[in-house]
């Protein structure tokens, strides 16, 4: 028998979560929690994440950071841009730290970089050519994958 199944047939025998722990030899607390489910289909409560002082600032950093794809790479928003440019435009509303920001910069990055990763899909192709200037038969590779070209040649004589 299933202990979750064990515990519901002892409540229901009329016993108490500290009287269902001790035969069980569980935690008081959990054979509590058992009892006081239901239906399991919709899985436990867990605990809920307590909300971040920079979650009002989310949507506005992430419109940011989207506005930043476009842009060249030096022009880009860092951490400590983006928590001096809140800083300056919400003086009165905005009381985050910078390793806060710091943080979600950081889950964003990785999140954002492993989404284009997974994406990526190589391929090669081969293509045989005269080069430009010496006239010589060449066949060159061209390896693409997404978000990165590279190129590669040899010269041959075919």
């Amino acid at each position: 028998m299933n202990q979750i199944d064990e515990i519901k047939e002892l409540q229901r025998q009329g016993l108490g979560p500290q009287e269902i722990a001790g035969r069980l030899k569980l935690n008081r607390k959990t054979a509590a929690k058992y009892m006081k489910v239901e239906d399991f289909n919709g899985g436990l409560p867990g605990k809920r994440a307590p909300a971040s002082k920079l979650d009002p600032w989310k949507p506005k950093i992430d419109e940011w950071l989207a506005e930043d794809r476009r842009m060249r790479f030096k022009q880009r928003h860092t951490a400590k841009r983006v928590h001096e440019r809140l800083q300056n435009e919400y003086p009165e509303a905005y009381g985050s730290s910078y390793p806060l920001v710091q943080r979600y910069l950081k889950e964003k990055k990785h999140l954002y970089t492993k989404f284009q990763l997974s994406r990526a899909q190589p391929s090669l192709r081969q293509n045989e050519s005269l080069d430009r200037f010496s006239k010589k038969p060449m066949r060159s590779f061209l390896v693409r994958v997404k978000l990165l070209r590279i190129g590669l040649r040899r010269l041959s004589q075919t």
